[in-house]
């Protein structure tokens, strides 16, 4: 990170937690807090605070188990959506 100062760095991060708390009490709409916590992510991962950010799904995540059979709780298993109780 050239002459960038990581303390200024460090605080920045601290602010950018503090804004996504006010704006998650705030009932903000969720894609706000979504980019911040995108923003805050790669902050941290600059600073070597966390691992590196995926920037697309694992191709490998994509495709059906090999012998066919569906995924346990899946989204749009019937026997899941039953489970949910309505709001």
């Amino acid at each position: 990170m050239n002459d960038i100062d990581q303390g200024q760095l460090s605080d920045a991060l601290a602010r950018m937690n503090d804004a996504l708390r006010i704006l998650d009490e705030a009932g903000a709409p969720g894609d706000i807090g979504g980019h911040l916590d995108l923003a805050i992510a790669r902050l941290e991962e600059r600073l070597g605070a966390k691992k590196a950010v995926p920037s697309s799904l694992d191709e490998n995540s994509l495709r059906p188990p090999k012998d066919g059979s569906p995924e346990p709780n899946r989204v749009d298993d019937p026997a899941a959506a039953r489970d949910i109780a309505p709001v």
